[in-house]
């Protein structure tokens, strides 16, 4: 081996390991506000207000519009009656719409129905079965969807929202904008958040509508990264709840089926 292949080689194993050692390049933080805080913070507040509203809600019911991109095709709006309790964990969902899946109905009870959910399908054989045990995460279950009928429910978004902000304000490189809106007749706070890419965030986008007035989450979106060449990412998915009327007493009889 000439000297020259050698010196090649031996450069070329130096820089291998400098960047074994150095990791990923670290990406800009974002900016102090002059007050001390980041714009994740003020996100931060709407959200401790929600959690401490959803503190006094023992149930609620409320119509759920739902758009999800499933196998990577975006489906139609899901127009859906909710009924949910907080515990035991406690969900009812009946369609309204696609038009084919009006008045199906799912229902699951945490601690019944060993675990199972209980359904009644509008199309296929099944539909003249009537009720059925399924499982959650049974295929069947998830054709429509992204999410089981264990994930549902306000409680679960905000969770779920929370340990994601949490996380970002740590790494301080999520950029957030907040306006008020207007969303389903109701004044809205809506704040929007976008990550800088090689976070390793599930989605490059998100929008959280909080409602003024309770306080609550009325509307959730959620972008994918873009692809090359592109500056905006599809929809992801996209949950809507209006007519929200909370504790009005929802008992056992609410979710027996």
């Amino acid at each position: 081996m000439t000297r020259r292949r050698l010196w090649v080689v031996g450069s070329f194993a130096v820089l291998l390991a400098a960047l074994v050692v150095a990791g990923k390049p670290e990406l800009p933080q974002l900016p102090l506000r002059s007050d001390g805080t980041t714009e994740m913070d003020e996100a931060l507040g709407h959200l401790a207000r929600a959690r401490e509203t959803w503190k006094g809600v023992k149930d609620y019911t409320c119509r759920m519009i739902k758009r999800e991109r499933i196998r990577g095709e975006l489906q139609p709006n899901h127009l859906v009656h909710m009924k949910l309790r907080v515990e035991p964990f406690s969900v009812y969902l009946r369609w309204e719409l696609p038009e084919k899946l009006r008045n199906q109905q799912a229902c699951y009870v945490a601690g019944k129905n060993n675990g199972m959910m209980r359904v009644r399908p509008v199309v296929g054989l099944a539909s003249l079965i009537g009720w059925v045990s399924l499982d959650p995460k049974d295929p069947r279950a998830m054709e429509h969807t992204r999410h089981t009928i264990t994930e549902a429910g306000l409680g679960n978004l905000l969770e779920r929202i929370s340990k994601g902000w949490e996380s970002e304000k740590k790494q301080n490189r999520t950029s957030v904008r907040t306006a008020l809106y207007e969303y389903d007749h109701r004044h809205c706070m809506r704040v929007e958040l976008t990550r800088q890419a090689g976070c390793g965030h599930e989605y490059h986008r998100s929008v959280v509508y909080f409602d003024r007035e309770h306080g609550l989450p009325v509307r959730v979106e959620a972008y994918d990264w873009p692809k090359d060449g592109q500056t905006e990412g599809e929809l992801v998915e996209v949950y809507s709840y209006v007519d929200i009327k909370t504790n009005v007493g929802l008992d056992d009889d609410a979710f027996r089926y």
